[in-house]
């Protein structure tokens, strides 16, 4: 059944039988012999299928939540068999600052098993010193905002979505929605000016039609997010960041959307086993994304 979880999970993150069935290297009947299995196993139906697309059944989304627990915890069975056979070895991580809190803070357990399989030196920066770092070999595995360029010697492990919020201070919340009123955002403070982020949200603005002036730029969120505390206009980051003090804030929705995703990929060296222990960064990464995701919902 175990072989079987991990097609559906696979599935299910492709979105496509065709895509799902070229990522795991058999036929589309195959993928559907298996899905099958599951559902007869089980004794529901795991998917609402129609012409060329599908949806979970609430069945269906119980089982892939265990399916993913399923496959980090036979991911991280793995990585301990084989670190039992060899000295303990050091793993060298960059990640962007909020990644970082959600992996090593948000997901309780994920710190304490990883450290006891292997020793972590933890580098925290932007996305592009990142990419140049792991283009030299310097660090092992990476996890940045979505990059189009391409990273020398790496391999591209999988991709999580980050939720984003657009926030101000209490103080600023009328202000702030007379502007939207008018499509607009004044005062806006901005990740760095060259950074993948800020395009990404240049690009979330411009397809809803909103215009923002821009007045401070930053590589660091948690000073943007200290400014906007002392009611310095608005801003979009990342929703883990600022849950401490969601007291204080506001989250105001864009055109009825209240949630801005960030794409977040991880790449890592070529070396057998820093990719298994990548594919165990993206697990735990996507099961934290997708807790978020619940949060900011609520």
């Amino acid at each position: 059944m175990y072989e079987d979880l991990i097609k559906f999970v696979c599935l299910v993150d492709s979105g496509s039988f065709t895509v799902a069935s070229e990522k795991l290297h058999i036929s589309q009947p195959a993928l559907s012999v298996a899905i099958k299995k599951l559902e007869n196993s089980f004794h529901t139906e795991l998917l609402k299928r129609a012409h060329k697309s599908f949806s979970l059944t609430t069945e269906g989304q119980i089982v892939y939540q265990h399916a993913l627990k399923t496959k980090l915890n036979i991911d991280n069975l793995k990585l301990d068999l084989e670190l039992s056979k060899s000295q303990k070895k050091t793993l060298r991580v960059g990640l962007i600052d909020s990644i970082a809190e959600s992996l090593f803070i948000q997901s309780n357990d994920f710190f304490s098993q990883l450290s006891q399989q292997i020793n972590i030196n933890l580098v925290i920066n932007n996305s592009s010193s990142l990419i140049n770092q792991l283009s030299r070999q310097e660090l092992d595995i990476i996890c940045i905002t979505k990059s189009i360029k391409e990273i020398k010697g790496s391999y591209q492990i999988g991709s999580s979505l980050e939720p984003f919020v657009f926030i101000t201070s209490k103080t600023n919340k009328v202000k702030v929605l007379q502007d939207l009123k008018n499509n607009l955002v004044n005062n806006f403070l901005s990740y760095n000016l060259n950074s993948n982020t800020a395009k990404i949200v240049d690009d979330f603005f411009s397809q809803e039609n909103v215009l923002i002036n821009k007045s401070f730029f930053s590589t660091s969120p948690q000073l943007i997010l200290q400014l906007i505390i002392k009611d310095y206009g608005a801003t979009f980051l990342p929703f883990q960041l600022i849950t401490p003090y969601l007291g204080e804030l506001v989250i105001i929705p864009i055109n009825k959307t209240k949630i801005f995703y960030r794409p977040i990929d991880i790449f890592c060296l070529d070396h057998k086993l820093i990719k298994q222990y990548g594919l165990y960064f993206l697990d735990q990464l996507q099961i934290t994304h997708r807790e978020l995701n619940q949060s900011v919902k609520i």
